[in-house]
């Protein structure tokens, strides 16, 4: 579902409420991993209620998502769709889930690392917006972020087939089983997504994939409307070297777009280091 469907939602909506923006925002909770999905309330098993949302129904379990994403964001805990919350839900955003299984935290990590550190990566295309230069020196800029930090290498490889690493631009249904699920206007507010380093990655490890229907910059300053290339890599790198989204607002790793972003916070550093070691001493 697009993220954005949520500003057209009612807010205050609580407990006792029903119909079909009780079910966009059960859509929205599951998506992003904080609510199993939604059952029709026949089709939930006998004795299990308390197991499966009820589809289009404001039960305990949606309250209780709701409170964590809200804790997720650092919002005021009040288990209903307030007007702040459902702002905060309609911004531009990550496709990766905000939560697997557990509680909002500080950096976390997704279930997988890569057993080496010198990586390889490779752009597949360019966007409708940048030249494939612009792309490769914009992934570079990202990339030097992690590895300024770690013991890291990447290196630039010729073939997709000789990558750890792949980036590429796509639009709607692009192949993957996540697709970008543009509005009327073509667009969402899913930027990207990416997959975690092998086994947990399945077929589609350490690859980030970029929604084309956005209008992409490599400028640090991005005119009005563009969103920053080298912010949205290097964040969804992050997941592709086996990091999770934080709860810290400064993060790199957040999960929300706020403008450009070219900096790792220490919630960052702390992250990638725990995985791979910090920089070597010259």
């Amino acid at each position: 579902m697009d993220p954005r469907a949520m500003s057209r939602v009612s807010a205050d909506i609580g407990p006792q409420d029903r119909g079909a923006d009780v079910e966009t925002l059960q859509l929205f909770l599951h998506r992003f991993g904080y609510l199993p999905a939604p059952e029709p309330r026949m089709a939930i098993p006998l004795g299990r209620a308390s197991e499966f949302p009820a589809q289009g129904e404001f039960d305990d379990q949606t309250r209780q998502a709701l409170t964590r994403y809200q804790a997720f964001r650092g919002l005021a805990e009040t288990g209903l769709l307030d007007a702040e919350t459902r702002t905060t839900m309609a911004k531009p955003r990550c496709g990766f889930p905000d939560l697997f299984i557990g509680v909002p935290e500080a950096y976390a990590f997704n279930g997988g690392k890569w057993s080496k550190t010198d990586l390889r990566f490779h752009v597949l295309n360019a966007s409708k917006d940048l030249t494939l230069e612009q792309v490769r020196t914009a992934v570079r800029s990202a990339l030097d972020l992690w590895q300024a930090v770690s013991m890291l290498r990447f290196s630039e490889t010729a073939s997709a087939s000789g990558a750890d690493l792949t980036i590429r631009f796509g639009t709607g249904d692009h192949g993957c089983g996540h697709p970008f699920t543009e509005g009327a206007d073509g667009k969402d507010n899913v930027l990207a997504h990416a997959f975690p380093p092998p086994p947990a990655g399945g077929t589609y490890a350490g690859q980030t994939h970029i929604d084309d229907a956005d209008t992409w910059s490599v400028s640090a300053t991005p005119k009005f409307g563009a969103k920053d290339l080298v912010t949205v890599v290097a964040h969804e790198v992050g997941h592709a070297l086996g990091l999770s989204h934080s709860n810290v607002k400064t993060a790199l790793m957040f999960p929300d777009y706020a403008g450009p972003h070219r900096h790792l916070d220490q919630d960052d550093v702390d992250a990638i280091t725990a995985l791979y070691g910090p920089k070597a001493s010259a």
